[in-house]
C-alpha cells in the first residue's frame, strides 16, 4: 500500500522544480504518493503524511499544526542548526528527524578551491580592472605546494581535502578530537590551531555552528595568520568575528578573505565588507548545484525506515 509524502518548497521555486521533483520521487521513492505545497493553505489536511520533506521554511510550523504528525521529517539542508528554534515553534516529539548531510559538499568544496585559485591568480583584481579598462599585470602563485588548513573535517572538509591533494597542496585538518583522516597530511586539534596558523597559506572554515564554535575565529586567531594568507568561510557566518575581520582586511594584515556566509543575510548595504577590495564576497551560493535535488533524494532514500 502506498504511503503519502508531502514536499514543501518556497512558492516561487516550486512550479519550476515540480517536473524534476515528480521524476525523482518516481526514481528514488516509488513507494510514496507525493504531494507538493508552497503555502500552508495548499496542504490537504485530510491526508495523513508519513513523510514530510522540507527546507527550513517559515511556513513549516504552521503546516505541522495543520496535519497529523508525520513519522519522519526530512530536511533538504545539510545542517540543522535551526532545530532548537523550530522545536520552540512546532511539536517535533516522536518524529524521526533526518537531514541531507553532504548534499552539496562537492559544490562547496569546489567553491572554496575556486576562491583559493582566485587569490592565487589575482582573478578578482583583473575583473575589477576590466571595469576600468585597465591593463595591469601581476605575479601569480601556484597553489601546488602551498599549505591549506581545513577547520572541520566533515563532508565538506573531506571533499575539499581530496581536491586540494589532487592539486598538489599540503593539507592539514583541524578537528575537535583525535581520529584518522587519510585525506590529510596531518591532523591538529583545536587547541593547537592558534600556534599552527602562521604556517598556513589558506585557512578554510568548514565546520558546523554550535555553542562552542560561535564566534570562535576572532582577533586572537586572525593575528596569528601570516600576511600572505587567505581566510575562506563556506560554513556559517556566525563562526567569524566579522568586526575583527573587517579591521584585519582594512589594515591589510592578511592578503585577503573570501566569504560566502554572513551573520546577517542578505548582507546590509551599509556593511563595511562591501567596500573591501581584498574581500571576495558571494551571496551564500557555494552550495548551489544542478545536482542538489538528486543528491538530496539519494541521501533520503538511504535514511528511510
Amino acid at each position: 500500500m502506498s504511503e503519502n509524502a508531502l514536499f514543501l518548497q518556497k512558492p516561487e521555486l516550486l512550479p519550476a522544480q515540480l517536473p524534476q521533483l515528480k521524476a525523482l520521487f518516481g526514481e528514488f521513492l516509488p513507494q510514496y504518493t507525493p504531494f507538493f505545497a508552497g503555502r500552508a493553505a495548499e496542504v490537504p489536511t485530510e491526508v495523513h503524511f508519513s513523510l514530510l520533506i522540507s527546507p527550513y521554511l517559515p511556513l513549516l510550523p504552521e503546516v505541522m499544526r495543520r496535519i497529523p504528525k508525520p513519522a519522519q521529517l526530512h530536511f533538504t539542508s545539510s545542517g540543522t542548526d535551526f532545530l532548537p528554534q523550530l522545536r520552540e515553534e512546532a511539536d517535533l516529539d516522536g518524529i524521526r528527524i533526518t537531514a541531507s548531510a553532504g548534499v552539496n559538499a562537492v559544490s562547496i568544496a569546489e567553491h572554496a578551491l575556486g576562491c583559493m585559485l582566485t587569490f592565487a591568480k589575482n582573478l578578482h583584481l583583473y575583473r575589477d580592472q576590466q571595469q576600468q579598462r585597465l591593463w595591469k599585470r601581476y605575479w601569480h602563485q601556484e597553489i601546488r605546494g602551498q599549505h591549506v588548513c581545513i577547520i572541520g573535517m566533515g563532508h565538506i572538509g573531506r571533499a575539499l581535502a581530496e581536491r586540494c591533494r589532487a592539486m598538489g597542496m599540503q593539507v592539514t585538518g583541524c578537528v575537535r578530537s583525535p581520529r584518522e583522516e587519510p585525506l590529510t597530511d596531518q591532523l591538529i586539534l583545536f587547541e593547537a590551531l592558534e600556534t599552527a596558523l602562521p604556517a598556513f597559506d589558506y585557512v578554510v572554515l568548514s565546520l558546523p555552528l554550535t555553542q562552542h564554535t560561535r564566534g570562535f575565529f576572532g582577533q586572537a586567531l586572525l593575528t596569528q595568520m601570516k600576511p600572505e594568507s587567505v581566510l575562506i568561510n563556506v560554513a556559517r557566518g556566525a563562526l567569524l568575528d566579522e568586526e575583527a575581520l573587517t579591521e584585519t582586511l582594512q589594515q591589510k594584515k592578511i592578503k585577503g578573505a573570501a566569504l560566502d556566509v554572513f551573520s546577517e543575510e542578505p548582507l546590509p548595504d551599509t556593511h563595511p565588507f562591501w567596500a573591501l577590495s581584498n574581500l571576495l564576497l558571494t551571496p551564500h551560493v557555494a552550495g548551489t548545484t544542478q545536482h542538489y535535488m538528486r543528491n538530496m533524494f539519494e541521501i533520503l532514500a538511504r535514511q528511510l525506515p
